[in-house]
């Protein structure tokens, strides 16, 4: 199924690496969170205290990895879910589902710690 949804890559129009800070909407820190894809990316608002995970997670009646058929490495998609549990975060969005406006960090955290080690 993989072959159905090959895409092209395109130009980087700028690199950034783990942990460079950005100055736009106040600051954004970029974390580099790979497993669901390798150069998949975070970003953290750390005055709204505010998180963008992307695909890194999902949020349909709690917290839920994204379809296995489409995570290219389980073993780092679940470090990078544990890397984020350690900014300080009250809100949390997701490509798919509904953000967590309240207690984000937390629910992370919890939803981390369920996680099998791999």
């Amino acid at each position: 199924m993989r072959f159905l949804l090959k895409t092209d890559p395109v130009p980087v129009d700028l690199p950034v690496n783990d942990e460079d800070e950005l100055p736009i909407a106040g600051g954004i820190k970029i974390i580099h969170t790979p497993g669901h894809t390798p150069g998949s990316m975070c970003i953290y608002f750390k005055q709204k205290k505010l998180l963008m995970a992307g695909d890194l997670m999902a949020q349909r009646f709690g917290l839920k990895l994204p379809s296995l058929a489409f995570t290219a490495n389980l073993t780092r998609e679940l470090q990078s879910i544990k890397k984020l549990a350690a900014y300080d975060f009250e809100v949390i969005c997701f490509g798919h589902g509904s953000p967590i406006k309240h207690r984000a960090r937390q629910r992370v955290m919890e939803f981390a710690q369920r996680l099998n080690p791999i």
